[in-house]
């Protein structure tokens, strides 16, 4: 399936450190979802590299953070994954 840009919230952001980012798809993977370049149609909402996304996915949840690179939205480091 593809990004569904109204499944993207963000779930705190304070004025300091990384703001956390909850996206939840039932209709994709995990391995979708951290697919380069899966969010970056909505690389102008101001991602932030250090930024951590919350993953709810068809087969699981997980948690990354976000590398930001000229517009490319690259889901890093992977912290968690539970299925």
């Amino acid at each position: 399936m593809a990004f569904d840009s109204e499944a993207l919230t963000v779930a705190f952001a304070s004025g300091k450190g990384p703001r956390v980012i909850a996206y939840f798809n039932s209709a994709d993977t995990l391995a979708t979802m951290r697919t380069d370049g899966y969010f970056d149609s909505v690389s102008d909402v101001g991602w932030l590299t250090g930024d951590i996304i919350l993953l709810s996915a068809s087969d699981g949840f997980g948690l990354n953070t976000i590398t930001v690179t000229s517009g490319d939205i690259a889901l890093s480091t992977e912290v968690l994954t539970s299925a």
